[in-house]
């Protein structure tokens, strides 16, 4: 997925510590009481209570680890509340299992939930304990957990590779496909009859499921996945105030960035990065020049605060190197706009330096990659060397567009 967020630090990082916490007694505690409630067996409940348990610490260990490594996606890393109440929610419709008919609990899409809440790991891991407190809940076997776990990890990987929009026409077709051959798998190894009970059930819980995907997905695309869609596509506007008055004061600036946000669009989509973040950092990166030309960097960042711009542009225009790089971390976006820039900048340069000259576009890539391998401008980016070399290849296929940088 798109977007990784950092660690962070402060409220954040003790509210991931109480999730982590609530976690691992919940689990336990839930699968004693329900086990309690339905058998009466102390033996039985402590046995389901240290399942629950090992699944529980599991999962608040998997977190913890993603938010310390910064691999919570989207901006996930400063919503712990989330992953609590929906956790909390998960538990509670999981212990009602055995008061339900079978197949008809809705679970797959808690898997999805908290795949899109936390990380693709960290969501795998909390789902363990919800779906095996429904197992112990309801009474049933492997086949139960795997009818809901198969379902959940298809669309999870799905949407674990998500870049413009989260694909719930696909999902809701592999759910729907993929619980019609487990159910119909499950009747033949069993030789279960189809009795009108059972099809109820299924159909019940399959047609549940199919709307809250339909209905959720969607929701969470807006509030959880892309929350600053609307204003990537208000900054992205050459006609976006800031970019005007760029346009008028600093031309140059204005007109390099113009270009550069193009054809880093075009790079993005090429390797799969984020395209509306990267036209961000190429339109302003430089913005800062509107303050004070001398501290463009400072400049930037105190203009991204003031015009509220999303949190994860504001942390590319902060890893942006300034001057001469020396081994910066930076982001992928952030590496595709560099090196855009680089070319577009040295493309510009010599047609101001040679006017009415056609420039060899070849040449001046490859000196400029030479130059970025010889001062180690990239030894920290987090693009691959597949992605660089993708990039290379590209630029050089856009000769016809270097034309307009004349």
């Amino acid at each position: 997925m798109e977007g990784k967020n950092n660690s962070g630090k402060g409220p954040e990082e003790s509210g991931f510590r109480v999730a982590a916490v609530l976690i691992s007694v919940l689990s336990p505690l839930s699968a004693f009481a329900v086990l309690f409630f339905r058998y009466e067996d102390l033996f039985l409940s402590l046995s389901g209570a240290l399942i629950m348990l090992c699944t529980g610490i599991s999962a608040s260990c998997t977190l913890l680890f993603e938010k310390k490594r910064g691999k919570l996606s989207f901006e996930n890393a400063s919503h712990p509340l989330r992953v609590i109440f929906s956790f909390i929610i998960g538990i509670l419709l999981a212990a009602s299992s055995g008061l339900l008919p079978e197949f008809l609990i809705p679970l797959s899409f808690f898997g999805v939930l908290f795949e899109l809440i936390t990380s693709f790991v960290s969501g795998v891991m909390l789902f363990f304990p919800v779906l095996t407190l429904s197992v112990l809940s309801s009474g049933e076997g492997g086949f139960y957990f795997s009818y809901y776990f198969l379902t959940a990890l298809l669309i999870m990987v799905l949407c674990s590779h998500v870049k413009e929009r989260l694909p719930v026409l696909k999902s809701v077709l592999v759910l729907f496909f993929s619980r019609i051959a487990l159910f119909t798998l499950w009747m033949f190894f069993t030789g279960t009859g189809p009795s009108p009970e059972l099809l109820f059930s299924a159909a019940g819980g399959l047609i549940s499921e199919l709307v809250i995907l339909s209905l959720m997905l969607p929701k969470l695309e807006g509030s959880v996945v892309f929350p600053w869609r609307e204003r990537f596509t208000e900054l992205n506007d050459p006609e976006y105030e800031l970019l005007s008055s760029l346009k008028k004061g600093h031309r140059e600036t204005y007109i390099r960035g113009i270009h550069t946000a193009y054809l880093s669009d075009r790079l993005s989509l090429k390797i799969g990065a984020d395209r509306s973040l990267a036209r961000g950092i190429a339109y302003y990166h430089d913005i800062g020049v509107l303050l004070d030309p001398s501290a463009i960097r400072p400049s930037t960042l105190e203009l991204s605060e003031a015009y509220s711009f999303p949190p994860a542009l504001i942390k590319c225009l902060e890893e942006y190197p300034s001057g001469k790089s020396r081994g910066r971390a930076m982001g992928r976006e952030t590496s595709v706009v560099y090196i855009t820039e680089r070319i577009v900048r040295a493309i510009r340069d010599y047609y101001f330096d040679h006017p009415g000259e056609n420039a060899d576009y070849e040449e001046i890539i490859d000196t400029e990659f030479s130059l970025l391998e010889r001062d180690r401008s990239l030894c920290r980016s987090a693009l691959s060397f597949e992605d660089y070399s993708q990039i290379k290849k590209s630029l050089k296929q856009e000769k016809l567009y270097y034309d307009f940088l004349r």
